[in-house]
């Protein structure tokens, strides 16, 4: 569990940080104004954690205990972290929990996706929706072939969704159905 910054040029070490239990996850980290945030899995007895680090310094700005950190979504001021078997919310500039919510099954592989106020995450190849401000599941249900999600992401205005026979396009949550 290190992250290791080297100059560009020379290759030299400029700083490292090493965690206290797991090993870092190189795909959760996302970089802000000179800020790094990471988390990491497979902690064991130790736990795990989600540090800020100066990217410059390699100094922590702030670290909070977790079950595992598999990916990271930044949303203006909030950190939406992928637990691998729920979704906890973090405040970016204290780390203070906001909320966390539980899901009944856990999955290494799932992916998490941000779009207007909604959280997108496949879980064991269904797709779970968050309300992004309270973490309420809002929806859950299986792909529009029924197969097995593999991939969620959003972009221009759409979620994409990959199942095991194809690649969709939808128009992103809507409570009122529309």
């Amino acid at each position: 569990g290190r992250i290791i910054c080297y100059a560009e040029d020379s290759l030299d070490s400029l700083w490292s940080y090493n965690s206290s239990g797991g090993g870092f996850n190189i795909c959760v980290s996302q970089f802000e104004n000179s800020i790094l945030y990471a988390g990491t899995v497979w902690g064991g007895s130790l736990g795990n954690e989600i540090v800020a680090l100066n990217a410059e310094t390699g100094a922590r700005l702030w670290r909070t205990t977790t079950t595992g950190c598999y990916q990271i979504v930044l949303h203006d001021d909030v950190l939406y972290c992928d637990l691998g078997g729920g979704i906890l919310a973090l405040d970016k500039s204290t780390g203070a929990h906001l909320w966390e919510t539980h899901l009944p099954v856990a999955d290494e592989n799932s992916a998490l996706a941000y779009w207007g106020g909604y959280l997108y995450n496949n879980v064991w190849g269904g797709l779970y929706i968050f309300d992004a401000e309270s973490g309420e599941v809002v929806w859950r249900g299986l792909g529009p072939d029924k197969g097995y999600i593999y991939q969620v992401s959003a972009g221009a205005g759409k979620i994409f969704v990959q199942t095991s026979q194809h690649l969709y396009a939808f128009e992103p949550y809507s409570p009122s159905g529309n």
